[in-house]
């Protein structure tokens, strides 16, 4: 694996969030990424994955895998999990941003910064796997 990739397999239990985001500061600090692009990463793979282990469904064979890919002009984010089919790009409906915080329902917010935010983000079911990928540019900062 080159220098500049981090692959890790992390089975659904929450307190191994913490290794998750060491990695995101490892490639950051090698990589030499702005304050935005490490900020944008840091949202993406703590939304993405925090929802997985929030809602996904948790069973001794339920798993997801990450990539974190940095090449010179972006840095891509790609999330494997075993769970049920779910597509964050069409089954999160759209926040009502306008509505008082009493009115809105929980959830949605963070997929929708992701939404946001991403200069790519995609989403397919491959062989019984839901696959999201998110890519920030470099070539922003």
């Amino acid at each position: 694996m080159p220098l500049n990739q981090l692959s890790f397999r992390i089975d659904y239990v929450e307190n191994q969030w913490k290794m998750i985001d060491d990695a995101v500061t490892l490639l950051s600090s090698m990589e030499a990424w702005s304050p935005d692009v490490e900020s944008n990463v840091r949202l993406f793979v703590e939304e993405l994955c925090l929802n997985l282990l929030s809602h996904g469904a948790a069973s001794t064979e339920t798993f997801f895998e990450a990539d974190l890919i940095c090449t010179g002009d972006a840095v891509t984010f790609v999330l494997r999990d075993t769970g049920p089919k779910f597509d964050p790009l069409t089954d999160v409906a759209e926040p009502s941003l306008d509505a008082s915080i009493e009115d809105r329902p929980l959830g949605g917010l963070g997929v929708h910064l992701v939404r946001s935010l991403a200069d790519d983000m995609t989403y397919e079911r491959k062989d019984g796997q839901n696959v999201v990928t998110v890519v920030v540019r470099r070539n922003n900062e």
